[in-house]
């Protein structure tokens, strides 16, 4: 097995109070069932019988933490919000030529 090394992210959290940057890694886990039947030493007999994906968890922490996570204050749970990426161009194309300002 490999190691998974995701890329890291700039991001801004609130830590104490205080609007801070952090450099983070981000985790997107699936929580799922599987329910299936098996006979020992016969292989056409084995199936599943019940397969679902019953929800998902999207974990930000920062590079810093080695161990922890969302309990101990390491990290946070984030909610993603997908996209397609045709409505991304679209409003790319609308703001090219002006001058935007974003404020946290």
């Amino acid at each position: 097995m490999e190691k998974i090394n995701p890329p890291i992210v700039p991001t801004y959290c609130v830590r104490e109070g205080q609007l801070r940057h952090f450099d983070c890694v981000c985790e997107f886990g699936l929580f799922s069932s599987i329910i299936t039947k098996f006979t020992p030493g016969v292989s056409n007999e084995n199936a599943i019988l019940h397969e679902e994906v019953l929800g998902t968890l999207f974990r930000t922490k920062g590079i810093h933490f080695n161990e922890g996570g969302v309990s101990s204050g390491a990290a946070v749970l984030d909610y993603p919000l997908l996209v397609p990426t045709s409505i991304i161009r679209e409003k790319a194309k609308d703001l090219e030529g002006r001058n935007i300002k974003c404020s946290v």
